[in-house]
């Protein structure tokens, strides 16, 4: 790695380069020096000759103190990594953590301090007190401790370094899961007490929400979610008022990351309409560059923005699928469009992995009831050309259905009547079915509305 020169290869002079970042109060630096996914991968650390902290550590209120401490941790962190013992490295990291907490618990101690103190000074003047002990430049090192103790606390990470994997069904990782879920409450608390002003406080909140979010997601918990999205309507009402109030917008990666796992959420709620506008917001204010990390989020992005419009009744234009390489999508979206069910379903096999690995795989059924009502609309416009507003169900509907399919009947009957009550249900078709007369009777208006109601999939959880 290019920059492996930043890290020092003794414990010693480690901590040295620490303490005199902090000195500068250089929160982007400190944050890359305390980067453990790069770090422990460096092959001339020198292990040797190193002080393992005490678990039992008392944690007491001196800056200087609580740096140093966190700074051994961090080193044992990545010895342990290096050798593989992933249990006893998320020990060391979830103790470094604790440090970070007990420095920012001082720093909010001396500001409510500060401000008691001042209650008689103007305003200004006061402002300019708080501003002096203001620790917002420590934003990036807790954002960075948090992420990487949820990657710590979960097993099947990819070396750490992947937001979206799967976790495997492990009873040994519960407890330090439990650990980093009750860690990032008490720092969500502890940044709840900082001043409404201060930088900390407005985006804080987002780091630790985010890796909540992602915990949850990676466990399959989607009902846990709502109480940390209801915990930052406010939040996000504040900070996205204040960045519209301001002449040069500059987004915040912690806001942006928040609005992306806040879409995917209404996204499983089927509230589509507002899916649409996080993931169009993230889309949009992403940065546009070659870098891998910044093309991947425009591709994340879009592709769940490109979903909710589909499932809201839109289409996509194939030009900007094709410049983001959303290749998989593009195949997927010809089939829905023209209501080639077969041909939809070749399709889903075909990619079924990347289906999977996007956690998509929850809406296929949606989007082939979307086909089918495209292919039953194909024949009521273009063929039918609404002559006649009763269908025969096995004469054409079940035909239909069964069409491009090698096996006879791969469809039977009673699997084509659930799929049109479940249309009718949904709003995907106007009209009923009548049984006596074995039809389809659908309305002379409208009769394919262009918005759906789907269930949420979060109501049964």
């Amino acid at each position: 790695m290019a920059d492996d020169f930043i890290y020092s290869r003794t414990q010693s002079d480690f901590i040295d380069s620490i303490l005199d970042t902090v000195k500068q109060c250089d929160g982007d630096l400190l944050s890359e020096l305390l980067n453990v996914t790069r770090m422990y991968k460096i092959d001339d650390l020198d292990f040797n000759d190193y002080h393992e902290p005490n678990f039992d550590q008392q944690l007491i209120n001196d800056n200087d103190f609580l740096w140093r401490l966190l700074t051994q941790h961090h080193w044992s962190v990545c010895h342990y990594l290096h050798l593989n013992d992933i249990d006893r490295a998320f020990r060391h990291q979830s103790r470094k953590f604790s440090c970070l907490m007990s420095i920012l618990n001082g720093y909010s101690s001396r500001l409510a301090a500060a401000t008691a103190g001042d209650d008689y000074q103007d305003t200004d003047q006061t402002q300019q007190t708080s501003n002096n002990d203001e620790p917002s430049w420590i934003l990036p090192v807790f954002n960075r401790l948090a992420h990487e103790l949820r990657l710590l606390a979960l097993p099947g990470n990819d070396e750490m370094n992947n937001d979206d994997y799967e976790t495997s069904d492990n009873t040994n990782s519960n407890s330090t899961i439990q650990t980093c879920n009750s860690q990032l409450l008490q720092a969500l608390g502890t940044i709840q007490r900082f001043p409404s002003t201060t930088k900390l406080k407005k985006v804080g909140n987002f780091c630790i929400v985010n890796q909540m979010l992602k915990t949850y997601y990676a466990l399959h918990k989607f009902n846990l979610c709502t109480y940390f999205i209801r915990k930052s309507e406010v939040p996000l009402k504040q900070y996205m008022q204040e960045e519209n109030a301001q002449q040069e917008h500059r987004f915040s990666s912690y806001v942006l990351t928040y609005r992306y796992f806040l879409g995917k959420y209404l996204l499983l709620e089927h509230d589509y309409s507002s899916a649409s506008t996080h993931f169009d917001y993230v889309f949009t204010n992403c940065l546009d560059s070659n870098r891998s990390g910044s093309l991947k989020n425009k591709q994340q992005s879009l592709l769940y923005l490109v979903i909710v419009k589909m499932l809201h009744g839109s289409t996509p234009k194939m030009d900007i699928l094709e410049k983001y390489q959303l290749y998989e999508l593009i195949d997927l979206i010809e089939p829905i469009r023209t209501g080639s069910l077969k041909l939809f379903m070749d399709k889903i096999k075909q990619h079924e992995q990347f289906l999977f690995d996007t956690g998509l795989f929850f809406v296929i059924e949606n989007l082939k009831l979307i086909t089918i009502r495209n292919l039953f609309r194909m024949y009521v416009y273009q063929i039918d050309q609404q002559q006649t507003d009763k269908i025969p169900l096995e004469s054409i509907l079940l035909l239909l259905l069964n069409f491009g399919f090698e096996q006879e009947n791969y469809f039977k009957i009673n699997e084509l009547i659930d799929v049109l009550n479940s249309m009718i249900q949904k709003g995907m078709i106007k009209g009923y079915i009548s049984y006596k007369f074995r039809t389809l009777v659908v309305s002379r208006k409208d009769p394919f509305p262009k918005t759906f109601r789907f269930t949420s999939l979060l109501n049964s959880s």
